[in-house]
């Protein structure tokens, strides 16, 4: 196994015209494709696969999702802060799981399709703050923190990868397997290897602050999917 710096990860993203920046997944993606699409480029596509969902895509970041089994569908823009975008754009761009239609295809019954991103879209994302979490919650890691001189444990967070979903199904996402409190331990885990997984290795700082605890350098590459919360709890439960 190797880290996310490997040549074949470099590749990947590339194919993908994405970089494991540290921005959010869709920054990443609008950045690489923002000169290549307009504004009034505006596909649709239907998900006969699984969830039903008919989609506007515009400039193919934007993405617009409404339900063909709702009783009142409703046009609603996708975020990227629950990771639904990164879904249904590998859904769509990625893995070919929705079918291209055109706009005379959708539903008589739904409201008109959007045919423009809305102005609170187009506003820059600020740098936010980390996320923080009462350091009661996680007794045995605020325990071990507290020993610290600097108050601050570096952890190595695995993240998994279903290999046949990112190649024939829904698409790429990784989810966290464990946090370690040294790398060894974390690197001798994913060399046991499994065929139907690939690893991935994050590295963060989890930091105690006046009885808070948060993850002040936790960035999301490509196709991450975790939240500070995640790696506190796998964190503290390795020490209990």
């Amino acid at each position: 196994m190797t880290d996310d710096t490997s040549r074949g990860e470099k590749n990947t993203a590339k194919r993908n015209g994405l970089k494991g920046s540290g921005k959010s997944r869709k920054e990443q993606t609008l950045s690489s494709v923002e000169s290549h699409y307009r504004a009034d480029d505006i596909e649709y596509y239907y998900d006969s696969w699984d969830t039903g969902n008919y989609y506007v895509c515009i400039a193919r970041m934007y993405i617009f999702a409404a339900n063909g089994r709702a009783e009142s569908p409703q046009w609603e823009l996708l975020s990227d802060e629950d990771g639904r975008w990164d879904s249904a754009h590998q859904r769509i761009y990625r893995n070919s799981r929705a079918d291209k239609i055109l706009r005379d295809d959708l539903p008589a019954h739904f409201p008109p399709p959007p045919n423009s991103i809305p102005p609170e879209a187009l506003i820059p994302v600020v740098n936010r703050p980390p996320e923080t979490f009462p350091s009661d919650d996680y007794a045995a890691l605020t325990r071990h923190i507290e020993s610290l001189k600097e108050k601050t444990l570096r952890v190595y967070l695995v993240l998994f990868e279903d290999k046949y979903e990112s190649l024939v199904g829904d698409g790429e996402f990784h989810y966290p397997q464990d946090a370690f409190v040294d790398r060894v331990s974390a690197k001798r885990f994913m060399r046991k290897g499994s065929q139907a997984y690939k690893y991935h290795l994050r590295e963060l700082s989890i930091r105690l602050r006046d009885g808070v605890l948060d993850c002040p350098d936790l960035e999301l590459m490509m196709f991450d999917h975790f939240s500070g919360k995640d790696v506190l709890s796998m964190a503290n439960r390795n020490l209990i």
